[in-house]
């Protein structure tokens, strides 16, 4: 939050860098630190899927930007969904500022899309629990 203030962005992006960051959308920066656009796996170009940081899915918006943001999204993409990312395009376009703040600790924003990143995510937990009990 703190970070989301001092900024004065209309929103922020809670990211995180990681050693594998295959199937995570990409945090494409300008020169001025602030977020330029978010490039999902798939559309990502080879120079763009050597980018390690990613979009943890974690948000702080100015309400009134976001709701007026959220006016703008629709539903033509292949699923025929709302896409709350979509409101940082109608940012993009209107040139208001995203910000990023890299987590401090990668694995507390883990995501989970498949069965082998739960597997990753239960040995984080396991190495926790080992961690508490030896304390």
């Amino acid at each position: 939050m703190r970070h989301h203030q001092k900024t004065k962005a209309v929103a922020t992006i809670l990211t995180a860098k990681l050693e594998d960051p295959s199937g995570y959308g990409r945090i494409i920066r300008n020169s001025d630190h602030s977020v330029e656009r978010i490039v999902e796996h798939r559309d990502a170009s080879d120079l763009e899927l050597k980018i390690q940081e990613i979009n943890s899915g974690i948000y702080v918006f100015q309400k009134a930007r976001l709701f007026e943001g959220l006016r703008h999204i629709n539903t033509e993409n292949t699923q025929h969904e709302y896409y709350l990312t979509d409101v940082f395009g109608y940012f993009w376009k209107k040139h208001w500022s995203v910000s990023a703040l890299v987590a401090d600790k990668p694995d507390e924003i883990h995501g989970i899309n498949t069965v082998d990143q739960l597997e990753q995510a239960r040995l984080i937990l396991e190495a926790r629990r080992g961690a508490g009990a030896q304390s």
